[in-house]
């Protein structure tokens, strides 16, 4: 069944306890909304609900999806991004996409976000039902987007505290600490991130089936300058990934840093500038760096192959692997990246597992002027037929009724 929904008289969709809906079920979106809201919205692996834009949607708020499983947000129209978040304000602590409570199954695809808060967060903490604890956040899957001017983080996954010591809930006037939920299986891929106030990705506590992060160009992370939050990518404590082919360029802090987890491997990744957000610089993050999480006992795997390496802060090589408390796998590998190696004493790695030269990525290729790729029309809450064009860049422009640009 497809379904054509007009926004309620705040401009928004609110499909709280959205049962109704059956799996294989189509939302069709197009024009202007605040926000949407759907909980317990439920498809199956085989027959997900589908959100999709059928024409140019922007939003002045957000997405929230609470107790949803197996939906798909789709925001591509021929391969172009048509939905387009703007909270029109820098200085916003709203989320963009936010995905929590019992929440599985998610696909988000074909997004524009920019001056928000953050881009999207996926997490639940500091909460009073004991069962989320055990919940994990799982199969969630961002993708195709492009995130400009962020005060926060551009993805805010999962919580940087485990176990939680300090971030009580109360309950019967008791202080009650319940552990965040974990997250797995999490993918964020094919992406531009530029500007933001703290980390480009941020992944956390994700201990659990196959996490990737790749494909993803960001440029100027941390402008807030805070020395705890803004790498281009970050690993916090217990998060197993694969992190490859990404482009990292000008962080306050590291490009890429990992708080450890059972498997990390850092391949093919560009990464320069480091400890320079642009603004102001720091003298000590490294391009690439792992530092175990105290919390974190269990014994990490690591390989860091095949970086091409650039411009660290100006006291500190390219690579640093700092022990402290850590149990490491004696069967780790460093190798044919660019740059300085440094690992303390007590971690043992291979050296002979790749080639020693890393290709450099290829010129990029022009881009074409603009061209009319979609048209159509929606009315307006007036009852008004608005008429627009959809172009290569995705940008859109209204027209007139014979599709001319007004």
């Amino acid at each position: 069944m497809q379904y054509n929904i007009n926004a309620a008289s705040d401009g928004g969709i609110f499909g709280a306890n959205a049962t109704s809906y059956q799996p294989g079920d189509v939302i069709n979106l197009s024009g202007n909304y605040s926000y949407i809201y759907f909980e317990k919205l439920k498809g199956t692996a085989s027959n997900p609900i589908i959100l999709q834009a059928t024409g140019p949607v922007t939003l002045s708020n957000g997405f929230d999806f609470k107790d949803c499983q197996f939906v798909k947000l789709n925001g591509l129209i021929g391969g172009v991004k048509s939905i387009t978040i703007d909270q029109n304000n820098s200085n916003s602590s709203a989320v963009a996409v936010s995905i929590h409570g019992y929440s599985s199954d998610i696909e988000v695809s074909g997004l524009i976000i920019k001056n928000c808060g953050y881009g999207s967060w996926c997490k639940n903490e500091e909460f009073t039902d004991a069962n989320l604890s055990n919940w994990v956040l799982n199969n969630i899957s961002f993708h195709d987007f492009e995130m400009y001017n962020l005060a926060s983080h551009g993805f805010y996954y999962g919580a940087t505290e485990y176990p939680n010591k300090s971030r009580p809930v109360q309950i019967d006037g008791v202080n009650v600490y319940y552990n965040p939920s974990m997250l797995g299986n999490i993918k964020i891929y094919n992406g531009i991130i530029r500007s933001v106030g703290r980390n480009g990705v941020m992944l956390c506590i994700a201990a659990t089936g196959q996490n990737e992060i790749y494909n993803i160009d960001a440029d100027v992370c941390g402008l807030e300058n805070n020395d705890q939050q803004g790498a281009g990518i970050q690993l916090g404590g217990f998060t197993s990934c694969y992190v490859h082919n990404n482009t990292i360029n000008h962080t306050y802090l590291h490009g890429i840093k990992s708080f450890g987890g059972d498997t990390v491997r850092i391949e093919n990744n560009v990464v320069s500038n480091s400890g320079n957000n642009t603004v102001q610089q720091l003298n000590w993050p490294q391009n690439i760096c792992i530092a175990q999480d105290p919390n974190y006992t269990r014994t990490m795997f690591f390989t860091i192959k095949n970086n091409q390496l650039s411009f660290p802060a100006k006291d500190v090589g390219n690579i640093q692997v700092y022990k402290g408390t850590g149990n490491f796998s004696d069967k780790n590998e460093i190798c044919g990246n660019t740059g300085t190696v440094t690992v303390e004493a007590g971690i043992s790695y291979l050296t002979t597992t790749c080639s020693p030269v890393v290709t450099p990525p290829p010129t990029p290729t022009p881009v074409p002027a603009p061209v009319v790729v979609d048209k159509g029309f929606y009315t307006d809450k007036s009852g008004k037929r608005v008429y627009w064009l959809m172009y290569s860049d995705h940008s859109w422009k209204e027209a007139n009724s014979k599709y001319q640009p007004l």
